[in-house]
């Protein structure tokens, strides 16, 4: 069974079969998803100390690079169990490995805060013999934070309040006043943080996540010290690494893109046909995502209209957080975009909410109705097909004949069949040529025009960006229990960690975070040792 063949259906089957008991994907507190995980931390803690105590027999290594494992609190998940296992692993393949605690106090929840800090601190002590420890709390800050400081601050502040708002064009108050008091601990925070990374006796860091709580200023002081910053994500029954960046936004790809292209050769024409076969599999919702909700018919449109379509992304998804570089954010972006092609034709104009949105744990309250209601009025060209609605996006892409996505992978998909396609958001496969990305809101804008009246054409190359999607959609995720989501940690941690460190998956994670090299690009090879491609 090929990795993309292995769908989440079956992972949550196996979930149920163990424990009795509903698996929904990790909606962290707040998005009104049930889910225990936070009740059961101090069981999960028990469980993992017990773990380390298996893992006695595994100490620090002694050979190439010294790296730093960041160990932080993750609203009561186990991030910080699984960020510690990742450090015995890197310690497998003979690295030094050090971990550093991020222990400052937080506004939010403070006496569950504390909580985690203990258990933390007590899974630590069963290590502190072989491993060096740094507190972040325990260092002397560095200078207050600095002009070009404070806009990171502001920028990393308001994206986790578009991720605590669900993407909502206008945040509740009590959602506007946390993210206050969170721009307010990471402005207190950074001295903190930057002394005890420059400190640090590493030449890489790992850091959970790389946006939300903390961690933006880890990858932050990261790079300001000169270091190589790799971040882990995960789903339910995958985990995603990135080498160098954030994780969830694929940051590696595009580099990934250029070094298959070197060593791709003959078997290119293979890879492009598993790249299409993955396609056939996302068209028909038979993929491991399940995103579509109905079958593709492959008729035209009975009208014969060629819309413009605008295909939206979950907007408070880490990967497209912190992307508009063009607009104020995605809200000022889509009406924008919307008022330009009513200015310039007078084709249909479709909107598509991601059809992911129709299950309640990734619905957002970024509304595409609203947002154009109220800066456009009636818009009777203007269909928003939301995400529950009978239809496949990609009998919407069929009959488009101008695709202007923000940050979506169908970008990659509609560029591979020869559409013309204008990024709005900063896609990471921006730079590979395949799509329009206009650097200024005006080229934008201008770009949007010519589109909008039939002047642009695709822009090519659409052999890379089958290999682009192939690296998406085949090789970019390990399927594997070994995971920071509450459901596979309870798999995982209950395993030898000799036998789970051994597992292709995880060795796989392990090596594209030491070895600098994008893991979709790992898999790739270790498929083509297998003879699988």
């Amino acid at each position: 069974m090929t990795a993309r063949r292995h769908r989440v259906a079956d992972v949550r089957d196996a979930v149920l079969d163990r424990l009795g008991r509903p698996a929904t994907r990790y909606v962290p507190a707040g998005h009104d998803v049930a889910d225990d995980f936070r009740d059961r931390f101090p069981a999960s803690a028990r469980a993992f100390r017990a773990f380390l105590r298996r893992a006695r027999h595994l100490g620090n290594g002694s050979d190439g690079p010294a790296v730093a494992v960041v160990v932080m609190p993750w609203f009561g998940t186990p991030v910080p169990w699984f960020a510690i296992a990742t450090g015995l692993g890197l310690a497998g393949l003979g690295r030094r490995v050090t971990f550093v605690l991020h222990d400052l106090p937080v506004a939010e929840d403070p006496a569950f805060h504390a909580t985690q800090i203990a258990e933390m601190d007590a899974a630590l002590d069963l290590v502190r013999d072989r491993f060096p420890v740094v507190r972040v709390g325990a260092v002397a800050p560095g200078a207050p934070p600095t002009a070009a400081d404070e806009a990171v601050i502001d920028d990393l502040a308001a994206q986790i309040l578009v991720w605590t708002s669900r993407g909502d064009a206008h945040p509740r108050p009590a959602e506007v006043a946390a993210s206050e008091r969170t721009r307010a601990h990471l402005r207190t925070a950074l001295p903190w943080v930057r002394a005890a990374v420059e400190g640090l006796d590493a030449e890489y860091l790992v850091v959970p996540g790389g946006v939300l709580v903390a961690s933006g200023l880890f990858v932050h002081a990261g790079r300001g010290a000169g270091r190589r910053v790799a971040t882990f994500d995960a789903g339910l029954g995958w985990s995603v690494v990135s080498a160098d960046g954030v994780a969830a936004q694929q940051t590696d790809v595009s580099r990934a893109v250029r070094m298959l292209e070197d060593e791709a050769g003959p078997r290119t024409d293979a890879i492009v046909a598993e790249a299409q076969a993955a396609f056939a599999e996302r068209r028909a919702g038979t993929d491991a995502m399940a995103y579509q909700v109905a079958s593709p018919t492959g008729a035209a449109a009975v009208d014969g209209s060629r819309p413009v379509l605008i295909p939206l992304s979950v907007m408070f998804d880490t990967a497209a957080l912190g992307r508009s570089h063009l607009y104020a954010d995605a809200a000022e972006w889509l009406a924008e975009t919307v008022r330009v092609l009513l200015e310039e034709t007078t084709d249909p104009i479709l909107v598509r909410q991601h059809p992911s949105e129709r299950r309640a744990a990734e619905r957002g309250r970024f509304d595409p109705v609203a947002i154009l209601a109220d800066a456009l009025g009636e818009t009777p060209r203007v269909e928003v097909v939301l995400a529950e609605d009978d239809r496949n996006t990609y009998d919407l892409l069929d009959d488009s004949r101008l695709v202007i996505p923000y940050v979506s992978t169908i970008g990659i998909e509609a560029a591979a069949l020869g559409h013309p396609v204008i990024l709005g958001g900063n896609a990471y496969y921006g730079d590979l040529g395949f799509t329009w990305a206009p650097p200024t809101r005006a080229e934008y804008e201008d770009a949007v025009r010519r589109g909008a009246r039939g002047e642009l054409a695709a822009a090519g190359r659409t052999t890379r960006a089958w290999l682009c999607y192939y690296l998406n959609a085949v090789t970019a995720r390990t399927w594997t229990d070994f995971t920071p989501q509450p459901t596979d940690f309870w798999r995982w941690v209950v395993r030898e960690p000799d036998e789970l460190f051994g597992e292709d998956a995880v060795v796989d994670l392990f090596t594209a975070l030491d070895a600098d090299v994008p893991l979709c690009l790992v898999r790739h090879r270790r498929r083509v040792a297998e003879g699988a491609v």
